[in-house]
């Protein structure tokens, strides 16, 4: 695979609203399965779609996205602060136990902070869409392609669905799944986040972008 790319133009700009989307199935593409592809999500809108160009769309972290995650990275900073305190005065126990729970919560904070950030790309010139830090001609073929890289013309339609979440606190909200559906059926996914508006906006305009293909609709929560 060699693809050559073509400029993207110089920055990034909230992508704006598409025009009426078709939902109906180009013929023989059989129809997707509308269990989530991952169970779990996240209640707040986590990724916005930006124009790069007149030829790219990406899919980038909020600024709250990364105060979520920074959260986690506080707390394990002033964690481990708490751990050499204890250190110092002579309390082992207690600073093995705040040192334990810091790595954790500045780890989960890092790991979350590095998921969030991986880049989420559709590119004209390409022809693909990729989910990877790496260009499509960086990857080996076949493995490192796998769930990472799917030309255009493998995409049928694009899938909006919801799935009814339990926070750790006994709440519940709803996730919001956008999938691409494959020429066989199986699909992939984009994002899994809150807000459904937006999401709904934001799909209209990648169906138009990839040469307005179907947008099925299932989104249960229309705020």
């Amino acid at each position: 695979m060699n693809p050559s790319p073509r400029s993207h133009g110089n920055g990034p700009a909230a992508a704006r609203d598409g025009e009426g989307a078709t939902t109906a199935l180009p013929a023989g593409v059989p129809e997707p399965a509308w269990t989530p592809l991952k169970r779990g999500g996240c209640s707040f809108r986590s990724h916005q779609l930006h124009r790069v160009g007149p030829e790219r769309l990406e899919f980038r972290p909020r600024a709250s996205s990364f105060f979520f995650c920074g959260i986690f990275v506080f707390g394990g900073v002033i964690g481990l602060v708490i751990a050499g305190c204890a250190a110092r005065r002579g309390d082992g126990k207690t600073a093995a136990g705040m040192g334990f729970w810091a790595l954790l919560f500045g780890g989960a904070g890092v790991w979350c902070w590095r998921s969030l950030s991986v880049p989420i790309v559709f590119d004209r010139s390409y022809r693909a869409f990729w989910r990877d830090r790496r260009r499509p001609e960086q990857l080996a073929e076949p493995a490192e392609l796998l769930g990472r890289y799917t030309p255009f013309d493998e995409i049928a339609a694009l899938q909006l669905l919801s799935e009814r979440c339990s926070s750790s606190k006994g709440g519940r909200f709803f996730s919001h799944e956008l999938n691409l559906v494959l020429r066989d059926g199986s699909r992939v996914q984009v994002v899994d986040h809150g807000g459904a508006a937006a999401l709904r906006r934001e799909a209209a305009v990648l169906a138009e972008f990839l040469g307005g293909i179907p947008v099925l609709d299932r989104l249960e929560c229309r705020r």
